[in-house]
């Protein structure tokens, strides 16, 4: 809801600290990815000793998209019984430092439910477009009183 409602934009991420935006621009960029991960995306049992890394999850999600290899580490909440998204890795060279000598599993079925209650993409858009207004009314009537 931060970035639909501009509290968190490239700009502002940028001016926080220009080097970790620069190491962390392709994450921030393909985040935009992720539903489309979600939806087709190849799916491996991750073994961090055989994968020689210090990366911990579960399962990687991971398919090609703008030329970088996009990983989702998937980790399991014990409490809850639900699976999470717990890192977000992307590569540039389409390297399969992650997934060589892993165990591939096959997918037979998805499901994505969404957390928030909207019920459809064209509430999900009213809503933000609602909120949206209700923030330049805001500004507007700051601006009033100003003058």
């Amino acid at each position: 809801m931060g970035v639909f409602n501009e509290d968190i934009t490239i700009k502002k991420l940028r001016s926080i600290d220009e080097r970790k935006f620069s190491r962390d621009k392709d994450k921030i960029l393909c985040f935009s990815c992720i539903y489309k991960l979600l939806r087709h995306c190849e799916i491996i049992r991750f073994n961090n000793i055989t994968g020689h890394s210090k990366v911990s999850c579960e399962f990687i999600l991971y398919d090609t998209h703008y030329g970088r290899r996009i990983h989702l580490g998937i980790e399991k909440d014990e409490k809850r019984e639900m699976y999470y998204p717990r890192t977000l890795i992307v590569e540039r060279d389409n390297s399969d430092r992650f997934i060589i000598d892993q165990e591939y599993i096959k997918i037979i079925n998805t499901k994505i439910i969404s957390k928030h209650p909207f019920k459809s993409e064209l509430e999900v858009a009213a809503t933000i477009e609602g909120k949206q207004q209700g923030k330049k009314n805001k500004i507007l009537k700051r601006k009033n009183k100003q003058i």
